[in-house]
């Protein structure tokens, strides 16, 4: 994302203050595991499906978490990306789309279309209740685009958007993929 004056900036902090895990930092295999049952638990009790989910988005590394790895082999699918991972933030960006997720709630828990899929944004520009798109918008602060906070659970984006981190502090270092 550009800022004001075109400079590239990051939706939270991450990258740009350099606070992260990545593969060889000693709590690497740690922050694995703890976003792994993450995924497990939002799978609904199919560890094959939550681990298959969480391999595409964030890529190989999680084959060292024990569950991933068994269902995987199970699965017979692959291969998987291989992503570089900046795993701190993940904790960063959970716990800023978690907290926004429940102001949400709080603003349209009545809604019709909120309960049908609390992660839903087309109904933002047409809101049926006045003064909601408004305090939607100040309970997210400046900065964040609206529509990609509610776009997918919490989780998902929030080890998106590590991976995303980790891309881009790769390329800075001349390691990763080139820019399109």
């Amino acid at each position: 994302m550009r800022s004001e004056h075109g400079a590239l900036r990051f939706p939270f902090l991450g990258i740009s203050r350099e606070k992260y895990y990545v593969d060889g930092d000693p709590k690497f295999e740690e922050k694995l595991d703890e976003i792994s049952q993450a995924w497990k638990e939002a799978g609904g009790g199919r560890p094959a499906d939550a681990a298959a989910r969480l391999l595409e988005v964030g890529g190989a590394a999680f084959l060292k978490v024990s569950w991933v790895a068994a269902a995987a082999q199970g699965s017979g699918r692959g291969p998987w990306p291989r992503r570089p991972l900046m795993l701190k933030d993940y904790d960063t960006y959970l716990a800023r789309y978690t907290e926004l997720h429940a102001r949400r709630r709080d603003i349209c828990g009545d809604c019709p279309q909120y309960l049908r899929d609390p992660y839903v944004v087309t109904c933002f520009p047409a809101c049926p209740f006045p003064g909601r798109l408004a305090r939607l918008r100040a309970s997210a602060g400046p900065k964040r685009p609206l529509a990609t906070i509610f776009g997918m659970p919490p989780h998902h984006l929030a080890l998106r958007l590590a991976v995303i981190d980790g891309e881009i502090h790769e390329r800075r270092r001349g390691r990763g993929r080139p820019a399109p």
